[in-house]
């Protein structure tokens, strides 16, 4: 099992923490410049960055890489 996020704010990243909390392999991909809501993701993130800054390519490729996926939206 490995946890993919694109480690945006609030569940992306609430789900890269707990794993590595539990030892359980994590990483994803996120935007050019590791572009957040909130900035910059932080580099304790194991993540690639994609060519485009989109979130919407960042999702394409996180979704691309999984075997399942859970999307929330608000």
């Amino acid at each position: 099992m490995k946890i993919i996020s694109g480690g945006q704010t609030g569940v992306d990243r609430a789900a890269l923490d707990a794993a590595q909390a539990l030892g359980i392999p994590c990483g994803g991909f996120c935007p050019r410049g590791r572009r957040a809501e909130d900035g910059r993701i932080p580099e304790r993130y194991p993540l690639v960055e994609l060519a485009s800054s989109a979130y919407a390519a960042r999702t394409r490729a996180n979704v691309e890489a999984a075997d399942a996926t859970l999307v929330l939206v608000q």
